[in-house]
Order: structure tokens, then C-alpha cells, then sequence
């Protein structure tokens, strides 16, 4: 197995060579999720290091995601996915500013038919090119349906042919990265992990009131999800699992955190649990800070934004062992790491920490030890210095 590529460079490199990005993204604006933000925390550490960034990417009535600059709208059609679009291409006025705005460096972030005409554009005119891949597609197949779930060779097969034209692809986690190694998608890759928002997300930020607010007492534990509430995140799982912790002789409460098409399904299946809907950071911080564990069944997370954020305010996390949520967790000592779509061990991992107060504050202090480790800064210096690596020797 070939290991990853990683470039030694300077942090001060600066940007002698790279003033001008064009990214081709499939969702920028219409929805909020990891890797959405993860994208314009790229493009704002580019700008505060003087690039101009291009932005080809479906724009939308109601975006959820603000402000944007430079952003060319590319055409576009709904997934089955809420909110998210499927870019279809780079014509017309997207073309054309495209060509006047003559980029150094291509970055692609979708493997859609723009993000294909985009690789075709910088290969015609040499110019250097590098992806991140931020969601395995193939993945979410079998939550979709019988039909669709067929076609998951076939799409790992076009996830191998999309992905074998770039200078790097930038992957969330190592463990991530040997995965699609493994399966033949990349050569090597390099890591481009996610940050956290300390000022933001901290234990402290522990609210009774809210509390309060929210029917749950001094004495309650609170079990929280928090997530896009679709299939792919493990709501078979996470109901399951739940049904068998209420079986128990525990008592907790359930808080749910988000929003998603879903939601109705699963305020069904869980009538005693509180639901919030979407929260902004500041709220969704509190929420976090004030719950006492944190559970997260979902297997096709590429490195689980939620999760780090839950360790930050203080919460040890029950989690799959799939590659984001065991980059983020260390088994025993900032949570437990249980088999994937296993609600039997998922519920019995959070029995065990509800009863334990002990070991469930030594696992909270470590998740907020852990989650220390990671600066959006460092990450995004390192990245960016790389970028212009790239580009320096490819000219």
C-alpha cells in the first residue's frame, strides 16, 4: 500500500506565486453543513493571504450560508438530498468568466459534471490542479433505497476515474485516506483536517437555564444528537439504540439538535426526546455544553464537524468506528468507539457511561483535551502554503 505524500514546506512561504483560485463547488451557498463551511474557511484564509478566489458554484433564493464573494452561478437540479444541488456544468457566463479571470490554480471540491469540466479546463491549459474530498457519495447509497443502493459500484468506479487527474486531493483524516487508497480511488493523498472555534465552543458555555427552558432537570442526563437528521447519519441505528437504553433502569433524556427531511420520521419514533431544530453556533454551543454525552451512529461521515464540536464543550462521545469519528476519538480516553450499526453496543457503551459519573467526566475531560489539537489557523496556513507549492512548481 503506498502511504501519503506529505510536503515539508514552511508555514511563512507566503503567496510569491499564487494570486488568483478558481473553485468549482456543487454546494456553497444553499446549504450549512461541514463541508460547506469547511469551504469558505478556505476561501476567506486564501483572501486574507491575497489571493482573489472564483467561485463556480449553484446559487440559490434563500442561501444558507452568507456573506459570498466573487461567486459566478453555474446551472444546476436538486438531489434527493434537502437543499443540496448537483452542478451540472460549466457553460455560458460561467465559462467566460472563468476565461477572464485566467487562474493559476484550479481547486475542485465536488465530483460533479462542473467539477469534471473544470479538471478538463485546467488539463487543457496546464494549470495546477487539487481537489478535497469531503463526502463519500457511495456511501450514502444504501440509505437511499433499494434501487440506488445497487449502484454503488458503479459509483466508487466513477469516484476512481474522477479522482486520478489532480496535483493533491486533500482528504479530512488519515484513516479516510488509507480507505481510499485501499479501494483504488487514490495514489496518495494529503490531509487537510477540520478546525475548531475555541472561543465559541468551550465547556463553559453550560446554561441550567436553558435547561430549564427545555423541561430537563439538574439531576437529568442528557443524551444529544445533533446532526442533519437524514438517513445517512444512523437514525435506525440511533432510535434502536435508544428504545434499548430506555429498557434500561437509567433514567435520561434525550435531546435531538438539527434539522433535516427526516425530522418528522424521527420525532415519531422518539416522542419523549426534545427537539431544538437548527441552531446557530452560539446556540448550538450552549446546547452541546449543557448535554452530558454525546452519541453519533453515522458511519459516512468524513470527519464528523458535530462531533469535534460536542468534544470542544466538554462531552465524551459513543461513537462508529468509521474513519472521521475514530480520527477524532480516542477510545478510552475522550469516549468510546462501539462496531457500525450496532444499536445493541451503541446503547450499551451509553448505559455504562450514564451510570459511571466517574469515568464519564475522565472521558469529558479528555474529549476537551482532544479536541485542543485542533486550530482552524494551523490547518489552514499549512493548506494554503501548500497550494502555492503547487502552483510554484508547476509554472
Amino acid at each position: 500500500m503506498r502511504r501519503h505524500h506529505h510536503r515539508a514546506l514552511a508555514l511563512d512561504q507566503g503567496f510569491a506565486h499564487l494570486e488568483r483560485v478558481a473553485l468549482a463547488a456543487g454546494n456553497y451557498v444553499n446549504v450549512s453543513d461541514g463541508s460547506t463551511k469547511t469551504l469558505h474557511r478556505i476561501v476567506d484564509a486564501l483572501r486574507r493571504r491575497g489571493a482573489e478566489v472564483l467561485i463556480l458554484a449553484p446559487d440559490g433564493d434563500h442561501p444558507a450560508l452568507l456573506p459570498v464573494h466573487n461567486l459566478v452561478p453555474v446551472p444546476s437540479i436538486g438531489l434527493p438530498i434537502q437543499g443540496y444541488r448537483l452542478a451540472m456544468g460549466l457553460v455560458g457566463k460561467a465559462r467566460r468568466a472563468l476565461e477572464r479571470f485566467d487562474p493559476q490554480l484550479i481547486h475542485v471540491a465536488t465530483p460533479d459534471p462542473t467539477g469534471l469540466m473544470a479538471v478538463r479546463y485546467a488539463q487543457s491549459r496546464q494549470l495546477a490542479l487539487t481537489s478535497t474530498y469531503h463526502t463519500n457519495f457511495a456511501t450514502y447509497l444504501k440509505y437511499w433505497g433499494p434501487l440506488p443502493s445497487t449502484l454503488t459500484p458503479l459509483a466508487w468506479f466513477l469516484t476512481r476515474r474522477f479522482y486520478g487527474h489532480f496535483d493533491a486531493v486533500y482528504v479530512p483524516t488519515a484513516h479516510l485516506g488509507e480507505e481510499l487508497v485501499q479501494r483504488g480511488i487514490l495514489p496518495n493523498y494529503s490531509v487537510l483536517a477540520r478546525g475548531i472555534d475555541r472561543d465559541c465552543f468551550h465547556p463553559g458555555r453550560r446554561c441550567m437555564q436553558w435547561r430549564r427552558e427545555h423541561g430537563l432537570s439538574p439531576e437529568d442526563k442528557v443524551v444529544l444528537f445533533c446532526a442533519r437528521i437524514v438517513w445517512e447519519k444512523g437514525l435506525r441505528t440511533l432510535v434502536k439504540a435508544l428504545r434499548r437504553l430506555e429498557q434500561s433502569s437509567v433514567d435520561f433524556r434525550c435531546v435531538v439538535a438539527g434539522d433535516g427531511a427526516q425530522a418528522g420520521w424521527l420525532r415519531k419514533k422518539l416522542p419523549r426526546a426534545v427537539f431544538t431544530g437548527f441552531l446557530d453556533h452560539q446556540e448550538l454551543a450552549c446546547v452541546y455544553a449543557s448535554s452530558d454525552l454525546f452519541v453519533y451512529p453515522s458511519t459516512t461521515d468524513t470527519f464528523g464537524n458535530v462531533t469535534l464540536e460536542a468534544m470542544a464543550c466538554g462531552l465524551p462521545v459513543i461513537g462508529a468506528r468509521a474513519p472521521g469519528t475514530r480520527t477524532l476519538v480516542e477510545d478510552g480516553e475522550s469516549g468510546l468507539l462501539v462496531a457500525p450499526d450496532d444499536p445493541e453496543q451503541l446503547a450499551d457503551a451509553a448505559l455504562e457511561l450514564l451510570i459511571d459519573d466517574v469515568e464519564r467526566r475522565r472521558l469529558a475531560n479528555g474529549a476537551a483535551q482532544r479536541a485542543r489539537h485542533f486550530h482552524w489557523s494551523d490547518i489552514l496556513t499549512r493548506f494554503t502554503s501548500e497550494l502555492d507549492y503547487i502552483v510554484g512548481n508547476s509554472a
